[in-house]
C-alpha cells in the first residue's frame, strides 16, 4: 500500500512540473501587468536596457498598481476601436475555417474519389507556403474583387486556409471505420453520417484547428499590413507597436498608399516631417523603391524596409530572414511530402534565430552614416549596394 501511494506521489510530482512550466508564463504575464514601471525596469533592465547586474522576476509585485491597465483602457480610446476591429476580422475568419474546412476534411479523410491523394498533396504544399509567396497573387485577386482596404480582404483568404483542413482531416482519421459501416447498414446517408457521427467524434480536431486558427489570426501582422491601408481599420496587432513607440517618446506618422502612383507623394510628404522612414514588406512600395530612394536620399534621411530585396533596391537597412534560405527550406519540405513522408513527421522550421542584418553601403555613404562597431563586426551582417 505504501509503495502504491509512493508511486502515485511520484506520478503527481512528475505531472506537476510540466504544469508549472505551462503556468509560469501566465503568472509572469499577470504579475507583470500589476507592476509599476520602475519595478519592471529594475527586474528586466539587464536584459532589455543593457543595465548592470542580473535579471530577476519577483513572485509578487512589491507595489501592485493598476495604472498601466488604466492608461491602456481609459486614456487610449483607440485601443477599443482596434480591439473590435480585431474581433470583426478574427471570429468570422475562424467560423469560416470551421464551416468550410470540416466538410472538406471529412471528404479527404473518409470519402474515396479520383484524385483525392493528389488534391490533398496540393493542400499540403499550399499549407507549407509562407504568406510572402502568395502575397502578390492575393493582392491582385483582392484588388480585382474590389475588397482591398476592407476586412473581407483578410477574412476570405483566412476562411479558406488549408491548414485547418489538414488538422481536422487527421482528427477525422481517428473515427472507427466499423462505426461508419454500421451507420451505413442502418440506412444513414453521407450527410447524416457526417453530422451525427463525424462531427461529434471529430470535435477534438475541430477545436484544435479553431484554436490554432484563432491564435494565428489574432496575432497576424503581415496580412492586415498588406491589405488594410486605412488606419481606422487596423487590428490590435498593428496598433500595439505604436504604444511602445509612444512610450519611447517617438511619434509615428503614417502615409497609406493604394497604388504605386501615390508612393512618390507619400515619400515626399513624410521626408519633410520625419527623421527616418520605415516601409513594411509591401509590394506596392517595393515596386516603386527607386523613387522612394531618390526622394529620401535627397532629403538626407534613411529609409528602413521590411525585406532584403528592398535594401538591394536602395533601402538603407533591414533585419530579417534570408528569403532564399526560406524558399530552399520550403522546397525541401515539399520534396519530402511528395516522396511520401508523413507531414506530422516533418519538424517545424521557424526562422527566428541568427537573423541577418542587411545594410546598403551606398546609402550609408550618401547619408554620411557610420555603422556602430558592434554591428560592423556582426557575423550576420550582409552588405549590399545599389543596383547598377
Amino acid at each position: 500500500m505504501k509503495r502504491k501511494n509512493l508511486g502515485r506521489a511520484v506520478l503527481v510530482l512528475f505531472l506537476l512540473l510540466p504544469a508549472l512550466a505551462v503556468w509560469w508564463p501566465l503568472w509572469f504575464m499577470g504579475t507583470g501587468a500589476l507592476m509599476p514601471l520602475d519595478e519592471l525596469r529594475a527586474a528586466l533592465g539587464p536584459v532589455l536596457q543593457g543595465a548592470e547586474g542580473s535579471a530577476f522576476w519577483p513572485l509578487l509585485p512589491s507595489w501592485p498598481t493598476l495604472q498601466p491597465l488604466a492608461e491602456l483602457l481609459l486614456d487610449t480610446p483607440q485601443f477599443f476601436t482596434m480591439f473590435w476591429n480585431t474581433c470583426a476580422i478574427v471570429f468570422p475568419q475562424v467560423l469560416g475555417q470551421v464551416l468550410v474546412g470540416a466538410p472538406a476534411a471529412w471528404a479527404f479523410s473518409r470519402l474515396r474519389f479520383r484524385g483525392r491523394r493528389a488534391l490533398f498533396t496540393l493542400y499540403i504544399v499550399l499549407m507549407l507556403m509562407p504568406f510572402q509567396v502568395t502575397m502578390v497573387s492575393g493582392y491582385l485577386v483582392a484588388d480585382a474583387m474590389g475588397i482591398m482596404d476592407t476586412f473581407w480582404a483578410i477574412i476570405l483568404p483566412g476562411a479558406f486556409s488549408t491548414f485547418p483542413v489538414f488538422i481536422m482531416a487527421k482528427g477525422f482519421d481517428a473515427v472507427p471505420i466499423a462505426l461508419l459501416e454500421a451507420a451505413s447498414i442502418d440506412g444513414a446517408g453521407p450527410l447524416r453520417t457526417f453530422f451525427h457521427i463525424g462531427v461529434p467524434l471529430g470535435v477534438p480536431g475541430i477545436l484544435s484547428a479553431a484554436v490554432l486558427g484563432f491564435l494565428e489570426a489574432w496575432n497576424a501582422i503581415e496580412q492586415p499590413m498588406t491589405f488594410l491601408k486605412t488606419k481606422a481599420l487596423w487590428p490590435l496587432s498593428l496598433y500595439l507597436p505604436q504604444i511602445a513607440a509612444e512610450k519611447l517618446g517617438l511619434t509615428v506618422i503614417e502615409a497609406p498608399v493604394a497604388n504605386t502612383s501615390e508612393v512618390a507623394q507619400a515619400a515626399q510628404v513624410l521626408s519633410e516631417k520625419c527623421d527616418a522612414l520605415f516601409s513594411p514588406n509591401d509590394n506596392t512600395v517595393a515596386t516603386a523603391m527607386s523613387t522612394v530612394t531618390q526622394i529620401t536620399r535627397s532629403a538626407g534621411i534613411p529609409v528602413y524596409v521590411g525585406a532584403d530585396s528592398m535594401v538591394m533596391d536602395g533601402g538603407t537597412a533591414t533585419i530579417g530572414i534570408n528569403y532564399v534560405e526560406l524558399g530552399k527550406e520550403t522546397a525541401r519540405m515539399v520534396d519530402q511530402v511528395l516522396k511520401g513522408t508523413d507531414v506530422s513527421a516533418i519538424p517545424v522550421k521557424v526562422f527566428n534565430e541568427n537573423l541577418s542584418v542587411y545594410v546598403n553601403t551606398d546609402a550609408l555613404e550618401e547619408l554620411h552614416l557610420t555603422l556602430p562597431e558592434s554591428l560592423a563586426a556582426d557575423a550576420q551582417l550582409v552588405t549590399l549596394k545599389d543596383p547598377q
